[in-house]
């Protein structure tokens, strides 16, 4: 996609997927495959870079502790958040 294009191309959507296609859809998804999301190869190579989403939460499990602890001291210390 250029920045002089008026309008973004068609992402896909899964709104009337089937079944086997919704969970194709989801595989590729959990695969990191930017190609789910549109079949641009413009915007493939944008999508890429911005998959870290999704195994963050594999990424933080070990972490959760010190991220639980995190919250309880804050919230020990602030009544109100911005």
């Amino acid at each position: 996609m250029k920045s002089t294009d008026a309008r973004p191309k068609k992402l896909l959507r899964p709104s009337k997927l089937n079944e086997d296609q919704k969970k194709d859809l989801l595989t590729r998804i959990f695969q990191k495959d930017p190609s789910a999301y549109t079949q641009d190869p413009e915007l493939q190579v944008r999508i890429k870079d911005r998959l870290g989403w999704v195994d963050a939460p594999q990424r933080m499990r070990p972490h959760l502790e010190n991220l639980k602890k995190f919250a309880s001291q804050v919230k020990e210390r602030f009544a109100h958040v911005v």
